[in-house]
């Protein structure tokens, strides 16, 4: 058989029905490269029983789950799901800091080429935790390709000993499933925000990295200017969060009404809620490139957001990155939204519309796919060895 037509396995800590950006984006990948190639997926997690392997389907390839009660053990099992349900053509581990270690081992045993997806914190944070920084390493210095999904996370690869090709290919998101959707009278009716104005969102879950405290503190700024501005976390808090909240909400108990919560939502449903929004926010202090960012563009959502990692690349040469801001700045985040709040409304909507033409021309899910499945041919065709 040739190794061509072997199947390529993406590993992931993540993928539906969990929850998040990560999984989202790995479901995405792999529903995209799915009728171009043969594929499998391994997700490995934690559980709190004792270690077991799962499998299910998902369209038109495997999912196999390795969970366990420690990330180490689960690593493992993964470890022997790649090495004895090969061969594959090539090994592709999203996320790095939790899949690259026994992606690389899998690649170094079965001598099979493979590729790491960074997305943000496995290099940003997970670097600095003992207990992941020497598989991740390990990884990095041995992977035939690294892929950022920002220009940063790419000179970070390189700076920690990258040695293989080094490639920036950015999430996309669905311009068909996300696009423009006039606020529904029904829908703000039932969630009581008829009077609000302006809206602002955030989805996902809010937490501090992603900004929570900054939304906070700028949402009181604005509301000297905007008595009714009104911040809706679409998604809700994290639980690690949830105490910055009340204590928020405890100092200033007139804000209750101006700060609502919302349960996650899926994808299909999303547009509408995006649609509700004035203005999106996404402070966030991270360096990866944030599926809300894209989603909230192709629904001609104007966004203020942090500028850092991905976002700031998708934004570039586009008038939208007059609205980027430093993390962790209420003062900036609140000015900028003021001063897009009292542009006109043509001036506003022409920023929507730039938001929506830059994600369908560079953002789109084929784009994304088209790329790692170029960098998979590129990794063929050049035979490249092992690191």
């Amino acid at each position: 058989m040739s190794r061509f037509s072997l199947p390529i396995v993406i590993v992931t800590p993540a993928f539906p029905p969990d929850r998040g950006g990560l999984a989202l984006a790995a479901a995405h990948l792999a529903r995209q490269l799915q009728p171009h190639l043969r594929l499998e997926v391994v997700v490995l997690g934690r559980s709190n029983s004792t270690a077991i392997t799962t499998f299910a389907a998902d369209g038109g390839f495997p999912v196999l789950r390795a969970t366990a009660p420690t990330w180490a053990e689960a690593q493992q099992q993964a470890f022997h799901l790649l090495r004895e349900r090969g061969p594959y053509r090539l090994l592709h581990g999203i996320y790095p800091s939790l899949t690259g270690f026994p992606v690389a081992l899998a690649a170094r045993v079965t001598s099979t080429p493979f590729v790491l997806a960074a997305r943000g914190n496995d290099l940003h944070r997970d670097i600095f935790r003992s207990e992941r920084y020497g598989g991740l390493l390990f990884a990095l210095q041995r992977a035939n390709a690294v892929v950022g999904v920002s220009r940063e996370l790419c000179q970070l690869s390189v700076e920690l000993g990258a040695t293989g090709l080094v490639r920036w290919i950015p999430d996309g998101v669905d311009c068909v499933r996300f696009q423009p959707v006039p606020p529904g009278p029904e829908l703000l009716s039932e969630l009581d925000l008829a009077a609000a104005h302006p809206r602002l969102g955030f989805t996902g879950e809010a937490c501090p990295e992603k900004g929570l405290s900054t939304m906070l503190q700028a949402l009181v700024l604005l509301r000297r200017h905007y008595p009714q501005a009104t911040l809706l976390l679409i998604g809700g808090v994290r639980e690690n969060a949830r105490s910055i909240l009340a204590e928020f909400l405890d100092a200033r108990p007139e804000l209750r009404s101006a700060v609502r919560e919302l349960p996650w939502l899926p994808q299909e449903r999303l547009a509408a809620y995006y649609g509700l929004l004035d203005v999106f926010w996404y402070p966030t202090r991270g360096g990866g490139s944030p599926n809300a960012v894209l989603e909230a563009l192709a629904c001609e959502i104007p966004v203020v957001a942090s500028r850092t990692g991905g976002i700031a690349d998708i934004l570039a040469d586009t008038p939208l990155v007059s609205l980027l801001v430093p993390p962790d700045n209420p003062p900036a985040l609140a000015e900028t939204t003021l001063r897009l709040l009292r542009a006109n409304p043509e001036a506003r909507a022409e920023l929507g519309a730039a938001g929506r033409d830059r994600a369908m021309l560079w953002f789109t899910l084929n784009a994304e796919a088209k790329a790692y499945l170029d960098l998979y041919d590129e990794i063929d065709n050049a035979g490249m060895p092992m690191p």
